[in-house]
C-alpha cells in the first residue's frame, strides 16, 4: 500500500509538467493543416516518447520526492525514522541477518500519530524496524530520502539490464530501441534460397546514378559508326596507264579485270602490289548475245558443266591475287538460276566472295549465293551508267546519300576518264561529310 500511495504522489507531482507538454504538442498540432498533420505524425510520436523519457528520467534522477509535511516541526536527527534502503536485504524479514538495535533505540517523533501509521504500514508490506531486532528499512521515508525514490521500484519484478550503448536514464525496452534501429524480424517466407529460408528484407538496393564520362562506370553510347563507301573499277585490263592514273587517287578503291586479256595478269599485280583489292570480272551471257559479245572465257547458257568449269578456271588463272568475283555483263545468265546455283558453288570453293553487277533486276545471283552460304553482295549505283561529269558527279551524290542513309553503299564505275575527273573532285567532299571509302570486302565482314 505505501509503495502505491508514493507513486501516486509521484505521478501528482510530475502530471502538471507532462500535462503542459501535452498542451503544447496538441496546440502546434491544431495549428497544422489536414495534410500536414498526416506528414507531422511522426514528430508527434517522437515528442511522445521524449515526455515519457523525462518522466522516467525525473524518477531516476529523484528529482520527485514525498510532499513536505508543512505542519510537522523539526526532527531531531536521532530520532528520525530513517528507512535503509539496501534493497539486496529486501526479499523477506526471514532472509535478513539480525542487527543490534542502536542506542537508546528511537526517540517518539513530535508528530507521533502519522508515524506510527507510516511504520503499521510498513510492517504490512514486509518490513521490520529496529525494535523488533532488525535494522529499520523499508520503502518510505520522510521529505529527506538518502536515496532515490527510482530505487524504490526496484523491488518490483525485475527488469532486463539495459544494453550496452543505451541511453542514459531510460527503462531497458526504450533504450534497446535507442541503441538499436527499429527493425522487426526477418520473416522465413519462401525464397529462391528454398523454402523457409529467411529473407533479408534490408538488402540496400543499389543507386540508379547516372553515369558520368571519365568516372570510371561503364562507358556512354559510343556514336554510329561514319558511313562507308566501296568504289570497284571495272573492266581493268585493257590499258596500263590509265589503270595507274586511278591508283594516284587517294583512295582505297578496288579494281576488277577482265580475264584472258594480254595485259590481264600485269593488271592485276599491279593493284596487288600497291595495296588495293583484286576482283575477276567473269564475263557472262546476256540478253544481246551474239550481237554483243561479252569477251574471253565467257559463260554462256548453251555450256555443259564441264565446259563452265574450264572457263572458270583458265579465268582464274588469268588474274593473280584475286580476292572476289563479279559478272562482267551477264543480264541472261545471272537470271538462270541452275547455271548460276553451279557458278558460284565453283567461286565458294575457291574460297572467294561474289559481287552481283546487278545488269539486271531479275538476276538470282544474290538469293543463290545466300541459298549456298557464299558471301556475297549486290551493286547499289553504277556510276557512270552515262559517261560524262556531270551524270557522274551526280551519281557519286547519289551513292554518298545512300551510304549516309543505310551506313554503307556499293559503286561500281569504269575507266572513263570523267569517271577519274568526277572521283579527282569528290574524294575531298567524301572526306569533309565523315564518309570512307573502304575495300569492298569491308562491307561484307
Amino acid at each position: 500500500m505505501a509503495l502505491h500511495q508514493f507513486l501516486r504522489q509521484a505521478v501528482s507531482h510530475t502530471a502538471p509538467a507532462v500535462k503542459v507538454r501535452l498542451d503544447q504538442v496538441w496546440s502546434h498540432w491544431q495549428a497544422l493543416s489536414a495534410p500536414r498533420r498526416r506528414s507531422a505524425s511522426a514528430l508527434a510520436l517522437l515528442l511522445a516518447l521524449l515526455l515519457v523519457s523525462a518522466g522516467f528520467a525525473a524518477l531516476r534522477s529523484g528529482s520527485v520526492t514525498a510532499p513536505a509535511q508543512h505542519d510537522a516541526p523539526a526532527e531531531a536527527p536521532t530520532a528520525r525514522f530513517t528507512p535503509r534502503l539496501d534493497m539486496e536485504a529486501v526479499a523477506s524479514p526471514a532472509e535478513q541477518p539480525p542487527a543490534a538495535p542502536p542506542a537508546g533505540g528511537i526517540a517518539p517523533l513530535p508528530d507521533a500519530q502519522p508515524n506510527a501509521a507510516l511504520r503499521e504500514k510498513a510492517v504490512e508490506e514486509g518490513f521490520t524496524h529496529a525494535a523488533a531486532g532488525g535494522a529499520a528499512s523499508g520503502p518510505l521515508a520522510r521529505p529527506s530520502l538518502s536515496r532515490s525514490p527510482a530505487q524504490l521500484l526496484r523491488a518490483a519484478p525485475a527488469q532486463p539490464p539495459p544494453l550496452p550503448g543505451a541511453a542514459p536514464g531510460l527503462p531497458a525496452d526504450l533504450s534497446r530501441n535507442a541503441a538499436a534501429p527499429l527493425r522487426p524480424e526477418p520473416q522465413r517466407w519462401a525464397s529462391a534460397a528454398g523454402a523457409g529460408a529467411p529473407l533479408n528484407l534490408y538488402q540496400p538496393r543499389a543507386a540508379a546514378l547516372p553515369v558520368l564520362p571519365g568516372d570510371g562506370g561503364a562507358s556512354p553510347a559510343a556514336p554510329p559508326p561514319p558511313p562507308r563507301v566501296a568504289i570497284l573499277i571495272d573492266d581493268i585490263g585493257w590499258d596500263l596507264a590509265t589503270l595507274r592514273r586511278f591508283l594516284a587517287l587517294d583512295a582505297d578503291l578496288s579494281y576488277a579485270v577482265l580475264p584472258q586479256l594480254e595485259k590481264s595478269r600485269e593488271a592485276a599485280l599491279t593493284i596487288a602490289a600497291t595495296g588495293h583489292e583484286v576482283l575477276l570480272h567473269l564475263p557472262m551471257e546476256p540478253h544481246e548475245y551474239p550481237d554483243q559479245d561479252p569477251g574471253r572465257g565467257a559463260l554462256l547458257l548453251a555450256m555443259e558443266r564441264e565446259e563452265l568449269r574450264a572457263n572458270f578456271l583458265s579465268s582464274l588463272q588469268s588474274v593473280p591475287m584475286r580476292v572476289g568475283v563479279n559478272n562482267h555483263m551477264g543480264s541472261r545468265f545471272t537470271e538462270n538460276k541452275e547455271r548460276m546455283s553451279y557458278v558460284l558453288s565453283l567461286v565458294k570453293a575457291e574460297g572467294l566472295f561474289f559481287v552481283d553487277s546487278l545488269t539486271t533486276p531479275r538476276s538470282v545471283a544474290l538469293q543463290e549465293a545466300r541459298q549456298i552460304g557464299l558471301r556475297a553482295m549486290a551493286r547499289h549505283v553504277f556510276l557512270d551508267h552515262e559517261v560524262g561529269l556531270e551524270g557522274t558527279l551526280a551519281q557519286v551524290e547519289r551513292l554518298i546519300r545512300l551510304a549516309e542513309r543505310h551506313g554503307s553503299a556499293l559503286g561500281i564505275g569504269h575507266p572513263h576518264p570523267t569517271t577519274l575527273q568526277a572521283l579527282q573532285e569528290t574524294l575531298p567532299t567524301l572526306r569533309r561529310r565523315g564518309v570512307r571509302i573502304v575495300p569492298v570486302s569491308s562491307l561484307l565482314d
